[in-house]
């Protein structure tokens, strides 16, 4: 799921399209690439940033990241327990963002992956 589609509704509207356009019933994975939902990055401003903070370009409606996360991990549990994919899973999440999806009291279905970056320039 793109950054730009996190939420609920915007997350079940985005696998249906994306079905639709495959062709297909089922996806083998679901993935959340981001942990927090799209913001601008067109024209950012670094002195707005700094005043405002980074929540000014957010969506508006997604004020609140970590609620905005798990509607959009909802999203895709009942994607998966719906049999629309095979396995559900999460990329560029921080030990912190996992922990809080794991230990989220209405959590159903556990992350089948978690993605992370790893390369000479960025070793985690």
């Amino acid at each position: 799921m793109l950054p730009r589609f996190h939420g609920y509704e915007e997350t079940t509207k985005c696998l249906a399209q994306s079905l639709r356009r495959l062709g297909v019933d089922k996806v083998d994975l679901l993935l959340m690439h981001w942990p927090g939902p799209g913001y601008s990055a067109m024209g950012r401003s670094k002195e707005r940033i700094r005043k405002e903070g980074i929540e000014c370009y957010f969506k508006k409606g997604h004020e609140d990241i970590a609620a905005v996360r798990l509607e959009t991990w909802r999203a895709m549990e009942d994607a998966y327990l719906a049999g629309k994919c095979r396995a559900i899973g999460v990329s560029n999440f921080s030990a912190d963002h996992l922990s809080k999806l794991l230990t989220w009291d209405k959590l159903r279905v556990k992350p089948a992956v978690n993605q992370i970056e790893l390369h000479p320039y960025l070793q985690q």
